[in-house]
């Protein structure tokens, strides 16, 4: 009985111990933190109950019958809860992160019916003795005395069933935790049940604790390692509280602007400092806010909700702090920052909208000078659900093959006839009304959907093409941005879809801009340099908006250049930008290019195009963007 009674003390000794590493007030609200910090309290009663009931029941310790008798009661109750309780962090361990949860709802139901039935027997031992009495004061074990070890097997085989089922996908923790506290469990119970003077129950709890310790909380659940604030899922565990709380709340997102730079001068390390250093000042900016890791160079601080004064002093404050220097390094270095904050009420969206409004206000604020808040007021929301709104329209239209082209002819001018055509998209929203494309069409590059609609375009052509075999144009065009010319399945969706609509390769052209072309101009000659020898054509779009490098342009395989109408608009009223057209013009030619001019709409305009001797002229004088249809009766009709 001594040393029951020793390892007893030890099994508690280290559960206290367990009980003040584990404590951190920032995961307070982390719903795994608050599994095993019950655990490690039931634990800790659970044993500290068995060493005292030990005393009393051999008479070390004097005490009356009754308190004798309750004790034992209160033990047996704090025990079946204690297994209990750590059954059902198990499972939740196991199915953190697993979107299936049918398993563990019937699990934990099981678990908490064992429990329920454990504990209506305890409360039912003074008139059935199934788990003890006394006789003659003479502790006695009852028939169910090890009940709850029966159903602790019972638990850890439904634990080891669930693993097996969905062991693909579980966590690298939860594999090791499954290696080792099933067999312990097991084996420490197999003793006690061998062997029944000999006090177990505590050991197990101890070092099944010690285990779920070292293997998911020694990390410190939910906090970041190198700056040591709560990271951003515990921000959204900390939000889904305080919302449940009818909390009003100011929230300050920060990106740190010039990480990058500060990396590359000064190496990572000092990069590492900096970013402890700001964020112990954002840690310490107030008592009532709480400062978390958001992102690799972006903090969050989360408050109660006072006035817009004292937000905006709260924002003024750290902008100032940000425009002096650091001392993450000897000689100090500067970093600027882009601020965006929100005020979120209890009750008005989830925690997904709430930090996409953060997002899109931040990216608001990295368009302004450095050091400058932006708050999410009503004209940013109204942007906001406008931008939300046409994202909508863009899914479902992807999503039901709805978004339109439309053809704008082109005319050539030494011919006099329309010989190509420019494929435009158009977006109508649920009501028909026309959605902009320079509105529609960065939306889509921004939220990764361009790749999905430039393939449903390039299907979407071919397959206009293969309805009207006899369609009086040489080409057709369509515009392309860098994500397809770099996808390395690019050639194959081209020529996939040129053999299953049987349309010649050379009906299609494709047009890239110069800003594709400066985003990486030697990887974009490669690729260009391949395609042209598989016959597929070029257009250079948008010449003349700034990214113009005519170095580029005369090295790359195109056939046609397309001349900005930003570029065009005042040619026939300034005599000098004039006589810069002309002479690129002249360039294209000697180069052996084509050349349109985009965007006329004015008889001067187009005098002064012919006077250039242009190719093409791609405009509204000659024709505006039509549906398909539209466009066969034009072609008929200006043959």
């Amino acid at each position: 009985m001594t040393f029951s009674i020793t390892m007893e003390v030890v099994s508690l000794l280290i559960t206290l111990l367990l009980v003040l590493f584990h404590y951190d007030r920032q995961n307070r609200n982390n719903k795994q933190y608050h599994l095993f910090s019950a655990c490690l309290i039931l634990s800790g009663i659970t044993i500290a109950l068995d060493i005292f009931t030990s005393f009393t029941i051999d008479g070390t310790v004097q005490v009356v019958f009754r308190l004798n008798y309750a004790l034992n009661m209160i033990y047996f109750f704090f025990q079946h809860l204690s297994f209990s309780v750590m059954a059902i962090y198990c499972f939740y361990l196991m199915f953190e992160h697993i979107a299936d949860l049918h398993c563990y709802n019937i699990a934990t139901k099981l678990v908490k019916t064992f429990c329920l039935i454990l504990e209506v027997m305890v409360a039912a031992n003074p008139w059935t003795d199934w788990f003890f009495y006394f006789e003659n004061g003479i502790y006695m074990r009852g028939p169910f005395n090890k009940l709850a070890y029966a159903f602790l097997a019972i638990e850890v085989a439904m634990l080891c069933v669930c693993y097996f089922r969905n062991r693909s996908i579980v966590s690298p923790a939860m594999h090791k935790l499954m290696k080792v506290t099933p067999p312990v469990v097991l084996a420490l119970a197999a003793v006690q049940l061998l062997y029944q003077d000999t006090l177990m129950a505590g050991t197990i709890e101890a070092l099944v604790n010690l285990i779920f310790y070292i293997t998911f909380q020694n990390n410190r659940v939910g906090q970041d390692s190198l700056t040591e604030l709560p990271n951003r899922n515990t921000f959204i565990q900390e939000l889904d509280v305080k919302q449940k709380k009818n909390s009003q709340l100011h929230l300050c997102l920060i990106h740190l602007d010039q990480m990058e730079e500060i990396n590359q001068k000064y190496g990572t390390q000092k990069g590492d400092t900096l970013l402890y250093q700001v964020s112990r000042y954002l840690d310490q900016i107030s008592p009532q806010y709480q400062a978390f890791r958001f992102g690799n160079t972006r903090f969050l601080l989360m408050g109660p909700y006072r006035s817009d004064d004292n937000a905006a002093a709260l924002t003024r404050q750290m902008c100032q702090r940000f425009h002096e220097p650091w001392s993450a390094v000897n000689e100090g270095c500067y970093c600027s920052i882009s601020l965006a904050h929100i005020v979120v009420g209890p009750d008005t969206q989830n925690e997904n909208q709430i930090i996409d409004q953060l997002e899109y206000t931040l990216s608001e604020a990295m368009k302004k000078p450095a050091g400058q808040a932006v708050f999410f007021d009503v004209q940013l929301r109204t942007q906001y659900e406008r931008r939300i709104f046409v994202l909508e329209q863009i899914r479902k239209a992807l999503d039901t093959n709805s978004l339109q082209i439309y053809f704008q002819p082109i005319y050539h001018c030494q011919k006099q006839t329309f010989t190509s055509a420019e494929t435009l998209l158009r977006l109508f929203d649920e009501h028909g009304k026309p959605i902009s494309p320079g509105e529609f069409i960065p939306l889509a590059e921004q939220n990764g959907l361009i790749d999905e609609i430039s393939w449903q375009l390039l299907h979407k052509v071919c397959a206009f093409l293969a309805e009207h075999p006899d369609l009086p144009l040489r080409t057709i065009s369509i515009n392309l941005a860098m994500q397809q010319l770099t996808d390395r399945t690019f050639w194959n969706r081209i020529h996939t879809a040129q053999e299953q609509y049987g349309i010649s390769l050379e009906k299609l052209r494709i047009e890239i801009t110069e800003r594709t072309i400066s985003e990486n101009p030697a990887q974009v000659r490669k690729i260009m340099s391949y395609l042209t020898e598989k016959r597929l054509r070029f257009y250079l779009d948008d010449f003349g908006i700034g990214y113009s490098n005519l170095a580029n342009m005369m090295t790359l395989p195109f056939e046609t250049v397309k001349l900005d109408a930003s570029l065009l608009r005042d040619i026939a009223q300034n005599e000098t930008l004039s006589h810069t057209v002309d002479l690129l013009i002249q360039m294209m030619h000697h180069a052996g290019f084509l050349v349109v001019a985009e965007g006329l709409e004015t008889e001067e305009q187009i005098q002064k195009a012919h006077q250039l001797h242009v190719d093409c002229i791609q405009g509204y004088y000659y024709a505006r963007p039509m549906p398909a249809d539209e466009l066969v009766t034009f072609l008929e009709n200006n043959k």
